[in-house]
């Protein structure tokens, strides 16, 4: 069974549909994330794919980034990751299979400069270390974790921004436009199927050339 968090969203959803998934999980709550999961496991059978995708945006500049503003977007955007895949990770061992793919973003590589900034930018960027980390713990038992990077997207995040703003994300992107939520789950969905068996500790960029890395 897969489990994508935030599947009622805009990106979530067409994940959980290239997933065949629909299970949302809210996460207001991390305990309660934690519990839900366990619940679903206990209802439907073991998650041997799970998507971290849940995540909120932070615009506010340094300067006028309170405290509070910036743990909550750490706590959904990075903690979150850790709560869902710590509550899959211990079946997935004990199985010796299993896929965790997290949905980063390309502000967490180049430091913000689309639509989020510091907040947002570190938590994406501590998703990205914490896949590579979770992808050499459980290597040895045959569970993998990787990630995408999804540039700009049509609707979701960029719905309603002016005209002159869609042109100023357009300008970093060589493909020039931006990108379509199916395009990522396609690649998330790679990444969590059996064509992926021997790729683990890796990030996909989805991102119309903005870092070709």
């Amino acid at each position: 069974m897969a489990l994508v968090t935030g599947a009622g969203g805009h990106l979530g959803g067409a994940i959980a549909h290239a997933l065949a998934a629909g299970h949302v999980l809210a996460l207001g709550d991390l305990d309660d994330a934690a519990s839900l999961i366990a619940q679903i496991e206990h209802d439907l059978g073991p998650v041997d794919v799970l998507v971290n995708n849940a995540g909120i945006v932070s615009t506010a500049p340094i300067e006028e980034l309170t405290l509070a503003e910036w743990q909550r977007v750490i706590s959904v955007d990075l903690t979150g990751y850790y709560v869902c895949t710590r509550a899959v990770i211990v079946g997935m061992i004990a199985r010796r299979r299993g896929a965790v793919v997290n949905v980063s973003s390309v502000a967490g590589k180049r430091g913000g400069g689309f639509l989020g900034t510091s907040a947002y930018a570190a938590a994406k960027a501590g998703v990205l270390g914490f896949t590579k980390a979770v992808a050499r713990e459980v290597a040895p038992h045959g569970v993998r974790s990787n990630a995408v990077a999804p540039g700009p997207l049509e609707g979701g995040m960029t719905a309603g921004i002016s005209p002159a703003a869609r042109e100023r994300l357009l300008a970093h992107v060589p493909l020039a436009r931006l990108g379509r939520p199916e395009e990522v789950a396609a690649a998330v969905a790679f990444l969590a199927g059996d064509a992926a068996a021997w790729i683990t500790g890796e990030t996909i960029n989805v991102d119309g050339g903005i870092l070709m890395e």
